[in-house]
Order: structure tokens, then sequence, then C-alpha cells
């Protein structure tokens, strides 16, 4: 089942969880119920993080209204999601919920691979340390002086 959904953890899914994410992450769902304050600090968190390696004031602003774009479209789906009446058959609400379970109990990440059609599955502190690297290569990413 490694075809349907690339796992880098050792957390086992069913069948039926393997089966759901094959499906791809267009058929993803909000979650019940979400703090907006908590959204919010997460998006000025991604900022802060983010502004020290942007140093031309034109690029800071098109990265500030990019990120402005996602959280509002973000908000939006997510409330449109809560207005309309999604149906789930049980088993596929027993489904997500047991994924849910498992993405909070072992903090997972869900994502796109790369390639193909596929997710892939990753333990949340091994994802951001991968990401880490990839961001502090110097072969890959120039710092530029903002006078540029």
């Amino acid at each position: 089942n490694e075809s349907a959904s690339g796992s880098h953890t050792r957390v086992t899914l069913s069948e039926d969880e393997i089966e759901l994410l094959s499906m791809g992450l267009k058929h993803a769902f909000f979650p019940s119920s979400i703090d907006i304050k908590d959204v919010q600090a997460a998006f000025e968190d991604l900022f802060t993080q983010v502004t020290p390696h942007i140093e031309r004031r034109s690029n800071l602003l098109k990265f500030k209204n990019c990120l402005m774009n996602c959280y509002n479209d973000f908000i939006s789906n997510y409330f449109h999601s809560r207005r309309t009446n999604y149906y789930f058959s049980d088993k596929t609400h027993a489904v997500i919920k047991s994924l849910q379970s498992k993405i909070k109990q072992y903090d997972l990440v869900i994502m796109k691979a790369d390639k193909g059609q596929t997710v892939v599955i990753m333990y949340r502190k091994v994802y951001v340390e991968k990401m880490k690297v990839i961001l502090d290569d110097q072969s890959k990413f120039v710092t530029v002086n903002e006078e540029d």
C-alpha cells in the first residue's frame, strides 16, 4: 500500500485510512473547530521567522501580501466548510476521526509528495528538521542585501 501513501513513520495505518489518503489531499477536511487567534498567531509567527531572510522591502511586502491572502483563503474556506453540510458516511467519518487522532497523537504532517499523486506522512519534528537543512543550504539560497 506504499503506492497510495508514503509513510516515513512507524505509525500503522488501516487499509481504510490508506484508501482515504489515496484520494489525495484535494479530499482534505477542515477541523471541526479552530481558534482564530491561534491561526492568526501561527501566520504572524511564520511572518516573523521569514522576515529576517527577506532583505528587499518590495519582496517583504509581496510576501506579506501573499501570506495575508493565504490566511484569508484559509479562514474563508474554513467557514464555508462549516456552513456546507458535507456528507460523510459513518464509516468515512470514523476513518477521518481515526486519522485525526493519529495525527495529533504522533504529531504527524501529511503532505503531497514532490512527484506523483501520492501523499507523504512524516513526524512533524523530522519534517521541520529537513526543511531547515534545505533552507540553510547556501548553495540554493542566497542572502540578498536590502540595497539591491
